[in-house]
């Protein structure tokens, strides 16, 4: 996957994450964001409006009260990260790694949702970088 490609099919994709993100189109840093933003969509769902934000461009639990739509966006999410780490391009899986990987360790829920969301192979993958034994 092109860099610039992967900028444009997150913004695309994720609507409220466009919206609400001002930084720079750099992969590094939008996806960097956008793990910040999945750790506190993951924290809204599963702890209830209660934890910490990690992703500083928006109050997010305004825009995430019903809790259908947070499970969509969950659900969205995993996926999005699944599809990207299948297509087995290095330099995006070094993002993943870097970027989304890295903010979902700092979440113990992540790990359910990955084994419920993730492919096989893009699960152990998660628990290989995150050095999650279980």
């Amino acid at each position: 996957m092109i860099m610039n490609s992967a900028v444009h099919k997150l913004k695309e994709s994720f609507p409220v994450f466009n919206e609400t993100y001002d930084g720079e189109d750099d992969v590094y840093l939008m996806y960097g964001a956008f793990g910040s933003f999945s750790l506190d969509v993951i924290n809204i769902y599963m702890l209830d409006f209660t934890s910490p934000q990690n992703y500083f461009y928006c109050d997010l639990k305004k825009r995430y009260r019903d809790a259908g739509l947070v499970e969509s966006e969950i659900n969205k999410i995993f996926l999005f990260i699944d599809k990207i780490f299948l297509l087995n391009d290095e330099a995006m899986n070094d993002v993943l790694n870097t970027c989304i990987f890295e903010a979902l360790m700092g979440n113990d829920y992540s790990y359910n949702l990955s084994r419920k969301y993730f492919s096989k192979d893009t699960y152990n993958h998660y628990l290989e970088v995150t050095k999650r034994v279980i």
